[in-house]
């Protein structure tokens, strides 16, 4: 059939031979703006610049600073190998998108780390600052935080040591010696929203994976009563390994009693029997208790103490309010400065009655001032020779008015 002259045929219909070419893959044409991140091959490769096809027949050009990252990845680029980079430009003079390897920088890092998180694979971090809860840590452009539970405890001094510097300043003096170092640190939770990352120093060394950690923690149940293997003493408390499983016996959970120093009772290595108060699946923490599966010394006080009786106790601490009287291991009552007779010294030994009494509340108030009354009413002093003759000559008169009256 003869073809109308005047009828346009559309190159662009379907089925026409220019569409179908225009509608492969490799023909698409693609826009970019400031800030998109595109992944790309290296198609050169010279000493300042870095050519990269980065799809839909459009090629970016990488040029001088932007080359620089902390990866140091245009070094180790070769022609044919994937590159990830970031817009800066939609279309320089000569047609390119202009790129950089800097500036996705920071995209990678992320991505890095989705898969640390995903795979429990190990990343080179910088330690930049601490605080009392852990080290703030530096990967490339992106910071995050290792808590002080997440610590290899390698770092930490154990009781071979004594005189130890980390155990004698405290935590502290410990986690500021670690700033500077590189550690290597898996990544345990992670939200580019929230700008957060949380890594585990002590995970990345561990000897199970996260997920059989987690199998193990759900099988414990809070309230179980088991036997470990203390792998720290800190100053704030002890570690203890349950099979592969560590948890945190905090210093106020070690005895019924004050505990100053961890370090007196504990040694590495030494087994416990624990009890389990506390489990968090989110944050990866076991607490513990020792103390939990010691006798609580007020519960079975009221037949060993009651009010109006006397105690002996020593003096542990002053406070501007009164003193504290330790009773016995666990046990200590409050003598209140207005219940003092003088001033009183930590390490002495003192006597005092029992004014009020509430094991339930785990209270105890001491008097020194009312024993001190009621011992001087029980045993008045005895009179000096001029008040006993001057009593003597009054029960005389006395004596002489009444036998008056009588006659």
């Amino acid at each position: 059939m003869p073809v109308d002259k005047k009828e346009k045929i559309d190159p662009t219909s379907p089925g026409s031979a220019m569409n179908d070419l225009l509608s492969r893959p490799e023909w698409e044409i693609r826009s970019f703006r400031y800030g998109d991140i595109v992944e790309g091959i290296v198609v050169s490769k010279s000493k300042n610049e870095l050519l990269v096809d980065i799809g839909g027949k459009s090629e970016g050009m990488v040029t001088d600073k932007e080359l620089e990252d902390s990866f140091d990845t245009f070094r180790s680029l070769k022609v044919g190998d994937p590159v990830l980079c970031f817009v800066l430009h939609a279309e320089d003079e000569q047609g390119y998108v202009v790129l950089s390897l800097r500036r996705a920088e920071a995209e990678k890092i992320w991505m890095e780390l989705k898969r640390s998180m995903t795979d429990e694979i190990p990343m080179d971090v910088k330690v930049l600052d601490f605080n009392k809860g852990g080290l703030l840590v530096e990967l490339g452009a992106i910071r995050g935080f290792i808590p002080v539970s997440h610590i290899d405890r390698v770092h930490f001094p154990d009781n071979s040591g004594r005189g130890d510097q980390g155990f004698r300043g405290g935590r502290d003096d410990t986690l500021s010696s670690m700033v500077g170092m590189n550690l290597q640190a898996v990544v345990i939770e992670l939200d580019r929203r929230e700008n957060r990352l949380i890594m585990s120093e002590k995970l990345a060394h561990a000897g199970k994976s996260r997920g059989e950690q987690r199998e193990a923690m759900d099988k414990m149940k809070v309230g179980d009563v088991l036997t470990g293997t203390v792998t720290a003493v800190l100053p704030f408390g002890i570690f203890v390994d349950l099979k592969g499983i560590e948890g945190l016996v905090h210093i106020s959970e070690l005895s019924w009693g004050k505990v100053s120093d961890p370090q007196e009772h504990f040694e590495k290595g030494q087994e416990v029997q624990v009890k389990v108060t506390e489990i968090d699946l989110e944050n990866n923490k076991v607490s513990l208790s020792i103390k939990d599966l010691l006798d609580d010394p007020w519960k079975e006080s009221h037949g060993r103490y009651s009010v109006g009786e006397t105690a002996k106790g020593l003096v542990t601490k002053i406070t501007p309010y009164g003193a504290f009287i330790r009773l016995e291991e666990g046990m200590d009552g409050l003598i209140h400065i207005s219940e003092t007779t003088g001033p009183l010294v930590e390490g002495e030994t003192i006597t005092a009655k029992i004014i009020s009494f509430d094991p339930e509340q785990r209270k105890l108030g001491l008097s020194m001032k009312q024993m001190d009354q009621e011992l001087k009413t029980e045993n008045p002093k005895p009179k000096t020779a001029k008040a006993a003759k001057k009593q003597t000559a009054k029960e005389k008169t006395e004596s002489a008015t009444e036998a008056e009256v009588e006659v």
